[in-house]
């Protein structure tokens, strides 16, 4: 919404944004059910939130490679809304 809004509801954007996610998202599933079989997820201690993937043959399964999907949209918003915060900055003030 943030974006829609400080770019004028261009949906050529909206699109563009629509299938980055879509790509994340795809992306995080395929990285995460392909090397998934014999997995388990663990709970390591009782007094610590969150939990750990754990396969029997090669011990710790990483999981940022889904979170690094998720992140690469993050960082193009990010980037989107500071794009416009500087061009915004060097236009001259009205008052």
């Amino acid at each position: 919404m943030r974006i829609s809004s400080l770019y004028g509801h261009c949906k050529l954007l909206m699109w563009f944004l629509g299938c980055l996610f879509a790509v994340a998202f795809v992306g995080a599933l395929v990285s995460q059910v392909l090397p998934s079989s014999g997995e388990q997820t663990i709970l390591f201690y009782w007094s610590m939130p969150g939990c750990w993937s754990y396969d029997a043959r090669d011990g710790l399964i990483p999981l940022w490679p889904m979170w690094l999907s998720f992140l690469s949209v993050e960082v193009v918003l990010v980037l989107l809304t500071a794009y416009k915060l500087l061009s915004y900055r060097n236009q001259p003030s009205r008052m």
